[in-house]
C-alpha cells in the first residue's frame, strides 16, 4: 500500500490527505474480495482523516472497518478524538463541526455505558467548544448527564443482580426501570420493569402503554399521564426524558385528535420544544447575529396541493419544528415529515418551496431542520405523494409547522483579497454574502443524495445531474463547483451552496463538502 500510494503519502497537508482518502476508498472498494488489503486501506483512510482534521470521516471509516472486520468501532472512534481535536484546524467552522461530531460520539459511548471514554471525549472538546456559546453549553450539560448516568448505573448495579434471581422484586424493578426510562431514555427496556415495580402510579401507566393502544384519544390520555409524571420530577434530566416521551406520544396521536385534546396536545408540544435541549449536530450552524426571531405557524393538510405560508427574504434563516403524521395511501403507514423511505426516496414527506415553477427553491422539511433562504418570495408547503403527485384524495393527516424566522442570518460581505473556507453539509443550504467581483471557488469532500448510496466528489457522477455541488446566484443561475470554478458577480449578492438532488430533498443526504472562496483582484 505504501509503495502504490507513495506520491500521495508525501503530501501531509489537509487537502493532500483528503485526496489520499479518496484514492484509498476507491482502492478499498476494488479490494473487497481481498480482506487483508481492504483492512489496511480502511485503516490508512482512518489515519489520513485524522491528519486531515476531519473527524466525521474518521468516525465513518471506524464504522466501515467494524462492518467488515471484528474490531471495536467505539474504541477506535474514541481514540481518534484527542489526537484530532488537538490539531490546528483550517477554520472555525471545521473546528466546530469536529467538536459536534465528538459530542455525538460521546452520546454513543454513554449509551453503551462506557462512561470513562464518553467523559474523555467531552473533556477533549471543551477548548474547541469555547468558540460557540450554544455548543459550550451542550458540552457542559453532556458532562453532567454522563456523570449522572455513571452514578445511577453504579447505584442500580446491585438491583440489576437482584432481578437475575428475582425478576418480580418491586423495589429492584422500580430502581432499574427509572434508570432506563428516566435517565437512559430507553423506554423499550424500562417500561416492562416499571410495570412490575412497587410504584402504583408508574406501574399502571407503564402497563397501559405496554398494551400498545392504537386509538388516538387513548394515546393522548397516555401522553397526559406521562406529562403529569414529568411535572413531578425534581431532577432536570428525568423531567426532560419523561417530557420527551410524552411529546412522542402526542405526536403519534396528533393527526387524528380533535377539539380540546388537539388544543392541549398543540400547547404541550410547544412547551416540550422549549424544554428539550436541541441535539448536537455534526454540521455547522447558521445563527442570527441578534438572536431574535419571529414565529409563524402553518397547518399543512395531506390532501391539499401547495398551501401558501408567508413572505420570506434572501438571507433569512428558517428554523422548523414540525409535528404530526400523514399517510399517502390507505394501506401505507402513518409517517412523520421525513416520510416513508422506499428505495431511497421518501413518500409522504413535507416539502416547501419558495417561489413557483419554473424559478423556485424546493426542499424537504425535517421534524427539526433549518433552511437558508436565497431569494425573496412566498413560501408554501405540501405533503408530497411520489406515487401519484396530483391524486391527493386518499391522503390523510396533517403536519403542524412552527417556523422561527431569523432575519438576514448571513456573515458580513466577504472582502476583496480575503479568502474564506467553510463546510456545506449534504443536508443543508449554506449562504455567503459577497461583494461584486470575481471569485475562484473550489470544493473537496464526499457526499451522497441517499443514506446508503455511493459517495461522490463535488462533480457528482458521470452522466448524472445528482450529487453535484452547485452554487446558485443571480436569481436562479448556477454553476457546478468542482476542482475550480470562477464566478463573476455584477453586484453584491448571496451565493448559495447545496448538493443538487433531483428529488429536491436534503434530509436523507449524507456527507459534506469543504468550500473555499477566493476573491480575485
Amino acid at each position: 500500500m505504501k509503495e502504490v500510494f507513495a506520491a500521495q503519502l508525501t503530501d501531509r497537508t489537509p487537502a493532500g490527505r483528503k485526496m489520499l482518502i479518496t484514492a484509498l476508498v476507491a482502492q478499498a472498494d476494488k479490494s473487497a474480495d481481498v480482506p487483508a488489503e481492504r483492512f489496511v486501506l480502511l485503516a490508512a483512510a482512518y489515519d489520513a482523516a485524522i491528519e486531515a482534521v476531519d473527524l466525521p470521516q474518521a468516525l465513518r471509516f471506524a464504522d466501515e472497518m467494524a462492518r467488515h472486520f471484528d474490531v471495536d468501532a467505539l474504541a477506535i472512534k474514541a481514540a481518534a478524538v484527542p489526537t484530532l481535536i488537538a490539531k490546528p484546524s483550517a477554520s472555525r467552522e471545521i473546528t466546530l463541526a469536529n467538536a459536534r461530531s465528538a459530542l455525538d460520539l460521546a452520546n454513543e459511548l454513554s449509551a453503551a455505558e462506557d462512561f470513562a471514554a464518553a467523559t474523555r471525549v467531552c473533556q477533549a472538546i471543551v477548548p474547541a467548544s469555547a468558540a460557540d456559546a450554544e455548543l459550550r453549553v451542550q458540552v457542559q450539560n453532556r458532562l453532567r448527564e454522563i456523570a449522572a448516568l455513571r452514578d445511577s448505573a453504579g447505584k442500580v448495579a446491585k438491583e440489576v443482580e437482584k432481578l437475575k434471581t428475582n425478576p418480580n422484586d418491586p423495589a429492584a424493578n422500580l430502581a432499574v426501570g427509572r434508570h432506563y426510562c428516566f435517565l437512559k431514555n430507553d423506554w423499550g427496556t424500562g417500561l416492562p420493569l416499571l410495570a412490575r415495580s412497587g410504584d402504583a402510579e408508574l406501574k399502571l401507566i407503564a402497563a397501559q402503554e405496554l398494551t400498545v393502544p392504537t386509538e388516538p384519544s387513548a394515546i393522548a390520555r397516555l401522553a397526559d399521564a406521562w406529562w403529569s409524571i414529568a411535572n413531578k420530577q425534581s431532577d432536570s434530566l428525568a423531567k426532560i426524558a419523561v417530557t420527551a416521551h410524552a411529546a412522542a406520544l402526542y405526536n403519534k396521536a396528533f393527526p387524528n385528535l380533535a377539539g380540546l385534546q388537539r388544543e392541549l396536545a398543540t400547547r404541550r408540544l410547544a412547551d416540550a420544544a422549549k424544554l428539550i435541549p436541541a441535539p448536537a449536530t455534526s454540521g455547522p450552524r447558521i445563527t442570527a447575529p441578534s438572536g431574535k426571531s419571529t414565529r409563524t405557524t402553518v397547518t399543512v393538510a395531506a390532501n391539499k396541493p401547495w398551501q401558501t405560508g408567508f413572505e420570506v427574504h434572501a438571507g433569512d434563516l428558517l428554523v422548523f419544528t414540525v409535528t404530526g403524521q400523514v399517510t399517502t395511501h390507505p394501506s401505507r403507514q402513518m409517517t412523520g415529515p421525513e416520510g416513508f423511505p422506499v428505495g431511497g426516496r421518501p413518500y409522504g414527506c413535507l416539502r416547501a418551496q419558495i417561489g413557483e415553477q419554473p424559478v423556485r427553491d424546493l426542499f424537504t422539511v425535517g421534524a427539526n431542520s433549518r433552511h437558508f433562504v436565497g431569494r425573496d418570495g412566498l413560501i408554501s408547503f405540501r405533503v408530497d405523494d411520489f406515487n401519484d403527485r396530483e391524486a391527493l384524495n386518499d391522503n390523510r393527516g396533517e403536519f403542524n409547522v412552527m417556523v422561527d424566522v431569523y432575519a438576514a442570518a448571513v456573515k458580513p460581505p466577504l472582502a476583496l483579497g480575503k479568502a474564506e473556507q467553510f463546510i456545506v453539509p449534504a443536508t443543508d443550504i449554506v449562504g455567503r454574502l459577497v461583494k461584486a467581483g470575481t471569485y475562484d471557488i473550489t470544493a473537496e469532500g464526499q457526499w451522497s443524495h441517499m443514506p446508503e448510496g455511493n459517495l461522490y466528489g463535488p462533480e457528482g457522477t458521470k452522466g448524472s445531474t445528482e450529487n453535484m455541488l452547485i452554487c446558485k446566484f443571480a436569481k436562479d443561475n448556477h454553476v457546478v463547483v468542482g476542482k475550480g470554478t470562477r464566478v463573476t458577480l455584477e453586484a453584491d449578492e448571496i451565493l448559495r451552496f447545496k448538493i443538487r438532488d433531483d428529488d429536491g430533498g436534503l434530509t436523507d443526504n449524507r456527507g459534506s463538502m469543504t468550500v473555499s472562496i477566493t476573491p480575485l483582484k
